[in-house]
């Protein structure tokens, strides 16, 4: 992997390469063709490059964006998408002119995941699941070393699939409490 950047004020704008070796890829754990159940098999790919570009850091006062996305150069590959992207916009924030401590911290995001078709040898057959977006959010509240955090992933309810048979949930909410101990 080679990647290489250049900073505009608080922005970075990066782009790179990815190379895979040629490689027999194994079927996703809990999928593999141990699993009487499973169909999924093994398969031998050739070499495979791809083009990432990615912009991260201060977009405007307190908004950041971390967006990233890779687009492989063949359209035959198993269990891999051709394009995949990732985008968050987020403010994070101590408030520190009204809360000096620094005991305060704030964070909401909006973050957009895209995939491409994917390929899965099933068998002596390839079957192709279609790609998808889905739209998602994240809110975090952090007290002294207590951070209470609220996701909300797939807003939209798009029902999709990452591998074939298994459909993806609606809409989820995790939610939750990290807590920071040490001496």
């Amino acid at each position: 992997r080679v990647e290489a950047g250049i900073r505009v004020k608080q922005l970075w704008l990066l782009g790179g390469a990815i190379r895979r070796d040629s490689v027999r890829l194994s079927p996703p754990s809990g999928f593999n063709s141990t699993n009487k159940d499973s169909a999924f098999v093994p398969r031998g790919e050739l070499a495979a490059t791809g083009a990432t570009v990615a912009i991260r850091g201060h977009v405007w006062k307190l908004i950041q964006a971390d967006a990233q996305a890779i687009r492989w150069s063949d359209t035959t590959g198993f269990y891999r998408p051709r394009y995949q992207t990732r985008s968050e916009l987020f403010v994070k924030s101590n408030m520190l002119q009204r809360f000096p401590s620094g005991d305060l911290g704030l964070m909401a995001s909006v973050i957009h995941e895209y995939r491409s078709g994917t390929n899965f040898p099933i068998g002596n057959d390839v079957v192709a699941v279609p790609g998808y977006r889905t739209i998602s959010w994240l809110v975090e509240v952090r007290i002294l070393r207590a951070t209470v955090s609220w996701q909300f992933r797939n807003v939209l309810g798009e029902r999709y699939r990452q591998v074939p048979g298994l459909l993806m949930p609606r809409q989820t909410n995790f939610y939750g409490v990290r807590w920071t101990f040490y001496n």
